[in-house]
């Protein structure tokens, strides 16, 4: 009795073609592994400004929250008043998942004038993102 099968060409053609898929499949998961390895680099940064009530003094507070899995090494705020104030005095690092505040006092700044400010963050993966935004003084 002859048996029927199909030919060798379309044999090796079908084991071709499933190896891709499983390559294939298993490459993508492969890589979005070790894409999750890889630190994040990424912080949440915000300033507020506040002038008491009678105070001849008003308050900055810095803060920055690491958002990603990389630790921040330094930090760098800069708002610009009519005198910029400057700092970059956190405890460091700042390790993921952690949030620094930081308060400064200055001379009286009138409540309702609003200031940009920028901060340059640097992380232990060597990346220096800049965040900016607006302060607005609150009494």
């Amino acid at each position: 009795m002859k048996q029927k099968a199909i030919s060798e060409v379309l044999a090796v053609l079908i084991l071709v073609v499933i190896s891709m898929v499983v390559g294939a499949l298993f490459y993508a998961y492969v890589s979005s592994m070790f894409t999750q390895l890889a630190p994040v680099d990424e912080a949440f940064v915000s300033v507020e400004g506040l002038t008491p009530p009678q105070s001849t003094r008003t308050f900055f507070t810095f803060t920055v929250k690491d958002v990603g899995t990389a630790s921040i090494v330094k930090v760098h705020f800069v708002v610009n008043t009519p005198s910029p104030i400057s700092t970059s005095a956190f405890s460091y690092p700042i390790a993921p998942g952690q949030e620094e505040n930081l308060v400064l006092n200055v001379s009286y700044i009138s409540p309702g004038l609003s200031f940009t400010y920028t901060a340059s963050v640097l992380f232990s993966n060597g990346v220096n993102k800049t965040y900016s935004g607006t302060v607005t003084i609150q009494s």
